[in-house]
């Protein structure tokens, strides 16, 4: 039987404080299923912008909801150890109440690196590291003590109290590799994608039918993984986050539709969209949440 789809916006965290507490208050009123907010040292493509810690708003910004499920999208471990990490995590879930919606990563922006003094990592090590960062929250989630002696020099770590959510809140982990896809599909609740050319820049988007053929074969190879790792693919939701808002407009709500329909029938099972970056493409954003996300989850 095909999921229910999830929707989200995806909330770049560069507006003055009270514009943000409306538009999250916004999103609920949407009805909006979760809200994201991007989680960088800086905005990786501006850099002289406005930029809030995505952590911080987090706990901050729940206190203005009652219903909608908030998270980082993504939260990357070049910023943060996974132990830390996770007790965040813990902390945002006791103050709302449900989840904080992601446990997830991105390879590390370069100006994320330059301007905290992170350490730069090959390719194959964000992979490795991603797979201990994992296990090291997902272990903690479960009350641990845990200890690592991998990239991460961990003893004894513990989280009290638990989270609220049980048995863990939702793991999701963000990947377009076959090695990070690999530990999603070992470890996580949901995986995440979007349609590039090549790498991970947003400059690079693939709209129309390229983004639809190269989702269709990464759920395609999400499968295979799956079926290598001994999962059942059906248990493992797919996301996309969509460049509609930021790098291309809002679609008319029946255009949406039709866009929706189209992503899921190539795998995918819950859609974001950015919220619009200019307050005059914002009613676009409020027909689709009226007339199209009812008919959707239908």
């Amino acid at each position: 039987m095909p999921t229910s789809p999830r929707f989200g916006v995806l909330l770049l965290p560069n507006a003055p404080w009270p514009t943000l507490v409306a538009r999250v208050c916004r999103a609920e009123e949407l009805s909006f299923d979760v809200l994201w907010l991007g989680d960088h040292f800086v905005n990786p493509y501006a850099p002289e912008q406005d930029w809030f810690d995505a952590w911080t708003l987090l706990g901050a910004l729940a206190a203005s909801t009652t219903r909608i499920r908030l998270g980082p999208l993504v939260s990357g471990l070049t910023l943060r150890n996974p132990a830390l990490l996770a007790r965040m995590a813990m902390t945002v879930d006791h103050r709302v109440r449900r989840s904080p919606g992601a446990r997830d990563r991105r390879r590390g922006r370069p100006l994320d690196v330059t301007m905290t003094g992170a350490a730069t990592w090959t390719p194959r090590e964000r992979v490795d590291r991603l797979e201990e960062a994992v296990r090291i929250v997902t272990g903690l989630f479960a009350g641990g003590p845990v200890d690592a002696d991998g990239a991460y020099r961990i003893a004894g770590a513990v989280l009290h109290p638990l989270p609220v959510q049980r048995p863990r809140p939702p793991l999701t982990v963000s990947a377009n590799g076959p090695r990070a896809m690999a530990v999603a599909a070992r470890h996580a609740d949901a995986w995440d994608t979007y349609a590039v050319a090549g790498g991970r820049d947003v400059r690079g988007a693939l709209h129309g039918v390229s983004a639809l053929d190269l989702i269709r074969s990464r759920c395609a190879l999400m499968d295979e993984i799956c079926d290598r790792e001994g999962r059942d693919p059906s248990t493992l939701r797919r996301s996309l986050v969509s460049f509609q808002g930021i790098s291309e407009p809002l679609l008319a709500p029946r255009a949406f539709a039709d866009y929706i329909d189209a992503v899921r029938a190539a795998g995918i099972d819950d859609v974001t969209i950015y919220w619009p970056q200019r307050p005059e493409e914002e009613p676009a954003l409020e027909a689709i949440a009226a007339e199209a996300l009812p008919f959707l989850r239908q």
